[in-house]
């Protein structure tokens, strides 16, 4: 198993794109805020229209990305804009996984994780984490910390057992359900399941 803890140590850091941001992101020291530690990693700015964005990478790496590979970190958004803001892995093929946080709350820490390595991505190489804004005019600001990926084994997802399928309610409460597809890979996008196959 691995554990690979991010160090944002600003190795190779570098502003990677922008379209209508003026944004910085940095280390800051502050034991009182900091979630773990005395620092934390910030990135706040201003964007001047609707649709903007903005995205730097915080350090070079290079993590292989395993099968069930689960990234986790924590952010603290200062205000509405710093929602916007989310992590990036960026593979050695060039593309990126976006990983942003379905529910977050102004003025506190909270903890995200989401599983990366699914079967398309599985055997690529992570060569640096990013930290990026997306969203309307206007500013944003948000800390970063604790941003870890490891290694796992079996990857289980809860679901919202009020949903329909079939025209039928689930009556199974309190249970938990893993959906595995016809290639035995674990589902994360649970719209891609059709009717009928619960």
């Amino acid at each position: 198993k691995g554990y690979y803890p991010v160090d944002p140590c600003f190795k190779n850091d570098k502003e990677l794109s922008k379209d209508g941001v003026d944004a910085s992101v940095a280390i800051e020291r502050n034991e009182e805020l900091a979630k773990t530690g005395n620092y934390m990693t910030t990135i706040k700015g201003s964007a001047e229209k609707d649709n903007a964005s903005y995205l730097y990478q915080i350090s070079e790496t290079k993590i292989r990305l395993n099968k069930n590979m689960k990234l986790s970190w924590s952010v603290y958004a200062a205000d509405e804009g710093g929602k916007k803001t989310f992590i990036t892995l960026l593979c050695d093929d060039g593309s990126m996984i976006e990983a942003k946080s379905g529910v977050m709350k102004t003025n506190e820490w909270t903890d995200c994780s989401v599983y990366v390595g699914d079967k398309s991505v599985a055997g690529k190489q992570i060569v640096g984490i990013a930290i990026g804004y997306a969203g309307e005019a206007g500013d944003f600001n948000a800390y970063y910390d604790d941003i870890i990926l490891e290694d796992g084994n079996e990857q289980l997802n809860a679901v919202n057992i009020t949903v329909n399928k079939d025209g039928k309610t689930w009556t199974d409460s309190g249970k938990t359900f893993e959906l595995i597809d016809a290639d035995g890979e674990h589902m994360t996008d649970f719209s891609a399941v059709k009717d009928g196959t619960y």
